[in-house]
């Protein structure tokens, strides 16, 4: 399940990186800050209230055959034919995860009012020096 949060964050987040910043913070300020923020977000909204994934059905994939009994004989129809089907269906499953990415929003806001009561802004982070 932790997994799939980390997973859905960054889907959240996109591939934008960002860092908090606030004048007079080291790097280890701001990380003890960041993880206070996130503690508490994770009390508001703990695991605990996030459900499993949703299994819904999206389609059915279907396989058959098909036999014919009964005969032609000449021009004259053996009325007496009838054709069996034997088909079988499989449901195809997909998972709505909107529950969980969600949660995970309210956790990120609550993140980044934390950070910025405590004085931070997020600035893009330069994924490469010039």
């Amino acid at each position: 399940m932790k997994k799939i949060l980390i997973a859905l964050t960054i889907l959240i987040t996109g591939c934008a990186h960002y860092t908090w910043v606030a004048p007079g913070k080291s790097e280890i300020d701001t990380q003890q800050d960041l993880n206070q923020c996130k503690e508490l977000a994770k009390s508001r909204y703990p695991d605990a209230l996030i459900p499993p994934p949703k299994k819904i059905i999206v389609g059915y994939k279907c396989s058959g055959s098909s036999y014919n009994y009964g005969s032609y004989s000449g021009s004259s129809y053996n009325y007496g034919a009838y054709t069996e089907y034997n088909v079988n269906c499989i449901p195809i499953y997909n998972y709505d995860y909107s529950e969980q990415i969600a949660i995970e929003q309210l956790r990120e806001s609550l993140i980044k009012k934390c950070m910025e009561e405590k004085g931070y802004i997020q600035e893009r982070k330069k994924l490469f020096k010039k």
